[in-house]
C-alpha cells in the first residue's frame, strides 16, 4: 500500500510521483461527469447482472457510501479482462481443501483504483488511466485555444488557420499541442 502525501493541482503536462495525486474539479470533467450520472440512476433502471457483459469493459467503478457521504473509486480494467486473455485462463474454485475446475467465470476486481471522486473534487493517481478512462479532451482544449491567443506563437505561422484546421478537436493532436505549449 502507497501513502499518498501531496497532491498537486491537475494539468495536462502534470505528472505526480508514488506518493502524490493531482487534483482536478468534478466540473472540470464531463466524462466523469457524465458516468457519475448514469451511477447515481436508482439501481432498476441501471443494472447489467449478466457478466459476460462486464468482459471486454474499459474500466469500472466502485461506489462507496456512508450516510451521505460518498465516494466513487474508478478503475481502469487490466489485461487479465479482455476476452482474449481470459480465454487463456482456466476458472478454479478452493472449497473443503480442493481445488477444482469450473466454467463458471468469477468477477474480481483489484483493490487498488486509478482515481477517486470525493465531494466534487478528483483525487487522481494515475493520469493516464484518468484520461484515457474519461475520454477527458477538455484540458487539451482549453491549453489549445490559449495556445492560439498567444502572440509569441502565432506570430510563428503567416496564417494559422491551417493548424486550427489540422488539430480540430482531435484528441491526440490536441494533446500533442499541450506538449509543444
Amino acid at each position: 500500500v502507497t501513502l499518498t502525501t501531496e497532491h498537486l493541482s491537475y494539468q495536462p503536462l502534470s505528472q505526480n510521483n508514488e506518493n502524490s495525486c493531482l487534483t482536478h474539479s468534478l466540473s472540470e470533467s464531463e466524462g466523469l461527469t457524465a458516468l457519475l450520472n448514469v451511477v447515481n440512476q436508482p439501481a432498476t433502471e441501471n443494472i447489467d447482472a449478466k457478466l459476460k457483459h462486464l468482459k471486454g469493459a474499459i474500466g469500472y467503478l466502485v461506489k462507496f457510501q456512508f450516510d451521505s457521504q460518498v465516494v466513487y473509486a474508478i478503475r481502469k480494467t487490466a489485461p487479465t479482462w479482455k476476452p482474449k486473455i481470459r480465454n487463456s485462463f482456466i476458472n478454479a474454485i478452493f472449497q473443503n481443501g480442493e481445488l477444482s475446475a469450473t466454467p463458471e467465470e468469477t468477477f474480481s476486481f483489484d483493490d487498488y483504483f486509478d482515481f477517486y471522486c470525493i465531494n466534487e473534487v478528483i483525487f487522481i493517481k494515475s493520469k493516464r488511466a484518468y484520461e484515457s478512462t474519461t475520454s477527458d479532451k477538455k484540458s487539451y482544449q482549453r491549453n489549445f485555444d490559449s495556445l492560439l491567443i498567444d502572440p509569441s506563437f502565432i506570430d510563428i505561422f503567416v496564417d494559422i488557420e491551417p493548424l486550427k484546421n489540422y488539430v480540430g478537436s482531435n484528441s491526440i493532436q490536441l494533446r500533442r499541442m499541450t506538449v509543444i505549449q
